[in-house]
């Protein structure tokens, strides 16, 4: 909380604890020997911090109106993409390059590749 009240906005606390005047010494002495008498202040301010925490990203996974807000852009469950194409590769699938899209024969479905006798 001491950093959370001294430091810049968006500073990161490396770059803080370097411009801290009196550095680590100084960060040990505000928080285990209460020079500046603020502990309580400080432990007040966490406990406040800690009991009105909500977990923004649950919230929305509990509601159904702002899930669906979150939909995927490309081959989700509503929609199928049809440009997209893969490929069984060494036992891996991987996305077809334009040329092979324009090749129906190369269209597999399923694990293997089809074996054709001439």
């Amino acid at each position: 909380m001491f950093y959370i009240s001294t430091a810049e906005r968006l500073q990161r606390t490396a770059p803080w604890l370097q411009e801290l005047d009196g550095g680590i010494e100084h960060l040990r002495e505000v928080i285990f020997d209460d020079v500046l008498g603020i502990c309580d202040d400080l432990d007040a301010m966490m406990a406040r911090h800690v009991n009105a925490y909500a977990d923004e990203w649950r919230e929305v996974l509990e509601d159904p109106q702002k899930l669906a807000q979150f939909t995927g852009f490309v081959n989700d469950e509503t929609s199928v993409d049809p440009d997209l194409l893969y490929l069984v590769e060494r036992d891996q699938i991987r996305p077809a390059t334009p040329q092979e899209k324009a090749d129906p024969s190369l269209h597999l479905v399923g694990p293997r590749i089809p074996v054709r006798s001439a």
